[in-house]
C-alpha cells in the first residue's frame, strides 16, 4: 500500500495553532515535564493506493487529521505529532466516553522531537501481533474523549517515552455550512 499526503479536493488547506491553558494538558517526554504547550492541527486528505503484484488495484482518497502538541523543557523545544486517518464528522459520532484510537494513527506519519535533540524521530507505535509475545509488551495507546461537538481530549501513552493528554477544540476550522 502506498499513501500520498495532501490530496486537497479543491479545499483550502489551513493550519490552526492554539496555546493551551495549563489545566488543558499534561505533557511528559522521558519523564520530563514539557510546558508552554500549544496545539497545531489541520484537516486534509490522503491518497491510498493498494497494489497487487506491482499493479494498482484500488485507489481511495481518505480523510486526515494532523495534530501536533509542542512545548518547551527549559528553552529546548519538544513535540509529538500524530496523523489520524479520520475526519471530524466521524469523531463526533462517537459517544462521550474514552475510546481507544491507536488503529486510526497512520504508521509512518507520527513523530517525536525530544528536548535537546536536533532531529525528529518516529513515535514507537508498536502494535500487538496477536501471539504469545504480546503478553510481555506494554504497548502504546492513543485515546480520545468527546467533551462536546468538535471538542476532544486526547491521551497518548508511549511506554518509557511519552505521556500526554491535551484538549483540542476543532471549532476554529470546522465548516458550519
Amino acid at each position: 500500500m502506498k499513501c500520498t499526503l495532501n490530496e486537497h479536493k479543491n479545499k483550502p488547506y489551513k493550519i490552526v495553532t492554539n496555546y493551551l491553558k495549563v489545566q488543558d494538558y499534561c505533557f511528559e517526554i522521558s519523564g520530563e515535564d514539557i510546558d508552554k504547550c500549544q496545539i497545531t492541527y489541520s484537516f486534509d486528505n490522503y491518497k491510498s493506493v493498494l497494489y497487487d503484484d506491482g499493479k494498482e488495484v484500488e485507489t481511495k482518497i481518505k480523510p486526515l487529521i494532523s495534530i501536533e502538541l509542542s512545548g518547551f523543557k527549559e528553552k529546548e523545544e519538544a513535540s509529538i505529532s500524530l496523523s489520524l486517518g479520520t475526519d471530524i464528522e466521524t469523531l463526533n459520532k462517537y459517544p462521550s466516553k474514552p475510546i481507544e484510537i491507536t488503529d486510526m494513527v497512520i504508521d509512518g506519519e507520527s513523530f517525536i522531537k525530544y528536548p535537546k535533540e536536533k532531529l525528529i524521530g518516529f513515535l514507537d507505535l508498536d502494535r500487538p501481533k496477536n501471539n504469545i509475545d504480546d503478553m510481555y509488551i506494554n504497548y502504546p495507546s492513543i485515546w480520545f474523549y468527546k467533551i462536546s461537538k468538535n471538542i476532544f481530549m486526547f491521551k497518548v501513552v508511549i511506554p518509557n517515552s511519552v505521556f500526554a493528554y491535551f484538549k483540542v477544540d476543532f471549532n476554529e476550522e470546522v465548516d458550519h455550512d
